[in-house]
Order: C-alpha cells, then structure tokens, then sequence
C-alpha cells in the first residue's frame, strides 16, 4: 500500500510540509503503512483506583460530601500509593455521574 502522495512523486518532506508533520513520522508511516491500526491500545490503562474503586463508591453513596481529601487520607491509611489528584479527579468524575443520574430520575 502506497501512500497518495508518493504516487504523485511527492518527497518526504512535501508530504511532512503539507500535513504539518515531521519528516520522520512520514517516513515511519510509508515503511509501515498498517502502523497506527496495529498500535492501538485495548481497552483502558489500569489505574492504581481500581482495587478502591469500591471504597470510593461506598462513601459518595453514604454521603455525597465527603471531601477528596478526606478520602485520600482514609486510601493512603489503606495502602493507596497515588497521588491525592489523581483521588481528586476520580472523586469529581463520580460525583458528576450521580449528579447526572439524580437529575435524570427528576
């Protein structure tokens, strides 16, 4: 598989000048054509919340209040090595949900 602009006899850098690229990731892509198909991750990283995932569920239902800090405190009691922005960040992506699910129930 050729790339287009290669069958106009474009050089690499054309190429790179018109898609605003580097020459290098041109060249990258016409030795491997399949390149960015066969490097795409499956599903998601995992994250060091995951094993608390649980814990931090069970305190956003018993009250939804329950500052990031104090949760990070009780996980870092628990063995959680991460950091507090990355609890920060969780917590408000849960709360956001259930904030979403409360107002579509009204």
């Amino acid at each position: 598989m050729s790339h287009p602009g290669r069958g106009k006899g474009l050089s690499q850098r054309k190429i790179a000048r018109e898609l605003g690229i580097s020459r290098n990731t041109v060249k990258k892509y016409l030795e491997n054509p399949e390149f960015p198909d066969s490097q795409k991750r499956k599903g998601r990283r995992k994250s060091l919340l995951d094993p608390y995932m649980g814990n931090l569920e069970a305190w956003l239902s018993e009250d939804i209040f329950y500052t990031g800090t104090w949760m990070y405190e009780r996980l870092s009691n628990m063995g959680f090595s991460g950091s507090y922005e990355i609890v920060k960040r969780k917590v408000h992506e849960l709360r956001a949900e259930r904030q979403k699910i409360a107002y579509m129930r009204f």
